[in-house]
């Protein structure tokens, strides 16, 4: 037997200004008790340190606002 359940959902974040698309917030809040979540930055590599750094504290209080950690 083999098993096809998806384990990790790695979601490409595309930031509008300071913070996280709702579209995006709200998927994550539908599938964070069925997978894991990955969330990976788009374009992280065109922003300055200090954008990055702030980017990731915001990135990091809406997720754990908005879905379960484990």
């Amino acid at each position: 037997m083999s098993n096809h359940d998806v384990g990790t959902c790695l979601v490409l974040v595309v930031v509008v200004v300071v913070s996280l698309k709702p579209l995006d917030v709200a998927f994550m809040r539908a599938i964070h008790q069925k997978v894991n979540i990955v969330p990976v930055i788009a374009k992280a590599d065109t922003l300055t340190k200090c954008e990055l750094a702030r980017l990731k504290h915001t990135v990091c209080h809406v997720v754990c606002l908005s879905v379960s950690l484990f």
